[in-house]
């Protein structure tokens, strides 16, 4: 953004500095120009609330809150691990999720905004920035809701260049479009959903259990919360389990489902900070 002097920090610490150019005729006196800076203080608050986050989900984390479960079936010839919670995830990280998450969406609308401003236009309601499944549906944001009107044609080319429909992977996999629709769901629906996502890190690298004579030996180093694992079936012996159980918080809702949080909002972060810069 080349008219924004700023520098945004770890932890959620922003230092924002204005620029003082002239505007207007070579006569006409010194202003700041703030453009940009509510950009930057929107980028900022949300690397803020990340931070307090991954604080809350540590500490959630580490209160003893779920435990592991080893299932067979003969039939199939498949253990598989579970993850039971034992206590509720508070409140206030499903309301600290929704804060994130709405803060990096409307990082993107500020940034219309302020391009709009310093293309020496006035912006107005319908301004803001589209994230689109379709080609179809980003010409009409941009034609017929006018979301673009006044952003100059390059930045606009930039913008349609970002949309979620051209991720090789599917829009469903684009940042841009899981932190939309998780920002839509905080909007108008609920808080977002979030649950308790176990991993089971095996102390070694076998488990030997046995139920109603059934053994069952895992030769694997890490499973995930309710895979079924290919195993070696067996007779007789008693049910030992070495392992150790480490829980994360993951997303409920949408296209982010059974994503771990804290790596998808992390690089979301990342991703709109370069989608900022490049303007």
């Amino acid at each position: 953004m080349g008219r924004r002097s700023s520098t945004i920090q770890g932890g959620g610490h922003s230092d924002i500095r204005a620029k003082v150019v002239r505007i207007g005729g070579p006569n006409e006196p010194v202003k700041e120009d703030m453009a940009y800076q509510s950009v930057n203080d929107k980028l900022a608050w949300a690397k803020h609330h990340f931070e307090i986050l991954k604080t809350e989900a540590s500490r959630y984390a580490q209160s003893n809150s779920g435990h592991a479960m080893l299932d067979t079936d003969r039939n199939i010839n498949r253990a598989i691990m579970g993850f039971e919670s034992n206590h509720p995830i508070p409140s206030t990280i499903r309301l600290i999720v929704g804060d994130c998450v709405q803060n990096l969406r409307s990082v993107l609308d500020y940034l219309v905004w302020e391009m709009v401003i310093a293309n020496r236009g006035k912006p107005d309601k319908n301004n803001a920035f589209p994230v689109s499944k379709t080609p179809d549906d980003f010409r009409k944001s941009r034609d017929e809701r006018k979301r673009l009107l006044g952003v100059p044609p390059a930045m606009v080319a930039q913008i349609e260049a970002l949309q979620p429909y051209n991720n090789r992977e599917g829009y469903e996999r684009d940042p841009l479009y899981i932190i939309h629709e998780l920002t839509n769901i905080n909007k108008h629906q609920r808080i977002p959903l979030v649950l308790l996502k176990g991993v089971a890190v095996l102390g070694s690298s076998n488990i030997t259990g046995s139920r109603r004579n059934l053994s069952v030996t895992l030769s694997i180093s890490r499973v995930h919360d309710d895979t079924q694992v290919p195993v070696a079936v067996s007779a007789s012996g008693q049910m030992q389990m070495k392992h150790q159980v480490v829980a994360s918080i993951a997303f409920g809702d949408g296209c982010a489902r059974g994503e771990f949080v804290a790596p998808l909002l992390d690089k979301a972060t990342k991703y709109i900070e370069r989608i900022a810069s490049s303007f």
